[in-house]
């Protein structure tokens, strides 16, 4: 099978009787589709499908607006749970279709395969096809996940978020964990990484339920390094290697640089950044009681691989590298404390944690506030907050007409938010909400996002922090602008309270901080030095941890 990133055809570079064999052949398997759970389908045929069809985008484009059957059963097929018996089972029933397949089309062009592993190479397949569908080609509907986008354009599979979960959402993602969990192919850890970056609300959630995150971890560990010996939470290993397992050739080679590597650093990748990543879907939930299996994976993945001259050949060693780095972070592991048998260029290349918040300071957590609400495809209006991906109608929320970076499910929404909690704030704005208050009105906040955006832009993070600071002190922001802002950031409910425990200790001036930013305490917010506040480094005390 070919791997899931390898080069690909330009579209249209398939002969025309090989594009009309291909896209009619697979015609004929939706025709013929059966049940997802007694697949009837040739894996000879059906290799042959996946491979060619890969390889031009003007097949995927053909099937994804003509046969939408096709891919449905495909994506049926790949989220029905399987238990070894029936896994057994439908080894024979392979068997029969592959002889049955030849007797009937002895002059058919196929991809032989291997009896001992017909499911393998079936249900490999099948996981190839579900990736091609979604992510291959320029109008996959993994292009699809800016905020001013609908969930999918009209006419082309999939129709709606259902279509991905045809056994609903909890049950299919737990068959995809399982086929990782197989270890037979990278396409699983593709296939679900393909899921996260389209639905990632939907996904990660789940992804966070035990015991299918230990299933998960285990799978990404056997995958970056296999039969790596770890010490797991508990001294038991929340999975076992299924049975006859061994690491296949295709997924080994080359050895600097293993398939199935490649594919757990992808899958990482996505976990910790990707559309809809928020603060409330921190990598350290993901890895909170795993970090030193994962770490030492990663590192021993590492270890083995080399760089190349090649970005792209590169981007799993870069991907390692971040991983690492976020690792040593949550474990508050210098880089020069990691074992000494690693090779040195290991401690150049990871990063070095940062100790510090991981927000850092009052501007950085203003802009990672803004970029979230920029970005992120939900309502706005904290009483409803619907996810774009959840709304029926496969239609773009609108944004601000104003600010142009919150967006509305429904006018009844905006409307809502404009004036939401209005009668309960201060009358001279001047002191921060009471804890009463739920919201802050964009009445206010509004006219103060268009002026921070105007005067500075949302270059970077580091580059915001410096610009920010800068405006403080020509006074084009203004103490109000700031309090404002720091307003949206305590009542909005996203916001996860370990974010909002690091912003309320920068504005009560207590410890752990580089200076005083503060004229006077006792809950008087008037005399900010705004500037030193902005300036100043929040330092993750004691009391402070990953577990918060």
């Amino acid at each position: 099978m070919e791997h899931p990133t390898s080069a690909r055809a330009s579209s249209g570079s398939l002969g025309a009787s090989t594009f009309m064999s291909i896209v009619a052949r697979a015609k004929a398997m939706a025709a013929s589709f059966g049940s997802a759970e007694q697949p009837s389908w040739c894996p000879e045929c059906l290799r042959t499908v996946a491979v060619v069809m890969s390889q031009d985008d003007s097949v995927i484009l053909e099937l994804r607006t003509q046969c939408h059957d096709f891919w449905n059963a495909c994506i049926a097929i790949a989220a029905t749970p399987r238990s070894p018996d029936e896994l057994r089972d439908l080894h024979s029933t392979f068997l029969l279709r592959v002889h049955a397949c030849k007797l009937q089309h002895a002059e058919r062009r196929v991809m032989r395969v291997s009896p001992e592993n017909m499911c393998n190479v079936f249900f490999d397949c099948i996981l190839q096809c579900v990736l091609t569908g979604l992510s291959f080609g320029d109008k996959a509907v993994t292009t699809r996940t800016k905020p001013n986008q609908r969930f999918n354009k009209p006419g082309h599979w999939p129709t709606s978020v259902a279509d991905l979960f045809p056994r609903g959402r909890k049950e299919s993602i737990e068959v995809y964990v399982f086929w990782c969990c197989q270890l037979f192919s990278i396409a699983p850890l593709y296939a679900l990484h393909t899921l996260l970056r389209i639905a990632r609300p939907i996904v990660f959630p789940i992804l966070l339920e035990e015991p299918l995150r230990a299933k998960l971890v285990w799978a990404l560990v056997e995958s970056l390094e296999p039969g790596i010996p770890v010490e797991w939470p508990g001294g038991i290993a929340p999975c076992t290697k299924p049975e006859g397992w061994q690491l296949e050739s295709w997924m080994a080679s080359p050895p600097h640089q293993r398939r199935c590597t490649v594919g757990a650093a992808v899958l990482l990748d996505k976990l910790l950044y990707g559309p809809d990543f928020g603060f409330e879907d921190q990598y350290y939930r993901f890895a909170w009681g795993y970090e030193r299996p994962m770490l030492m994976a990663i590192l021993a993945a590492f270890a083995r691989m080399q760089k190349s001259d090649d970005d792209l050949a590169n981007l799993a060693y870069t991907m390692l590298a971040s991983s690492a780095g976020s690792l040593c972070s949550v474990l508050g592991l210098p880089v020069s404390r990691l074992p000494s048998r690693l090779p040195e260029r290991i401690r150049l290349e990871v990063p070095e944690p940062d100790l510090s918040d991981p927000n850092g300071s009052i501007p950085l957590l203003i802009y990672g506030f803004v970029v979230r609400c920029r970005t992120r495809r939900a309502c706005a209006n904290s009483e409803c907050g619907l996810h774009q991906l959840l709304h029926d109608d496969n239609r773009v929320f609108q944004s601000c007409g104003g600010c142009k970076v919150m967006r509305y499910c429904s006018k009844a929404c905006q409307k809502r938010h404009w004036k939401m909690d209005l009668d309960r704030l201060p009358s001279n704005t001047v002191d921060l909400p009471k804890p009463k208050v739920d919201a802050m009105p964009h009445q206010i906040a509004c006219p103060v996002i268009c002026d921070l955006l105007t005067k500075v832009p949302l270059t970077n993070a580091r580059a915001f922090e410096r610009g920010l600071i800068a405006a403080l002190a020509s006074g084009d922001i203004t103490g109000l602008h700031m309090k404002i802002l720091c307003s949206m950031m305590l009542v909005d409910p996203i916001i996860p309270a370990l974010l909002k425990g690091s912003l309320h200790r920068m504005l009560q001036g207590q410890r752990g901080y580089g200076g005083d930013p503060w004229r006077g305490l006792g809950g008087d917010q008037s005399n900010i030095d705004w500037k030193l506040a902005c300036d100043t480094k929040f330092i993750t005390g004691g009391e402070h941890t990953a577990a918060e």
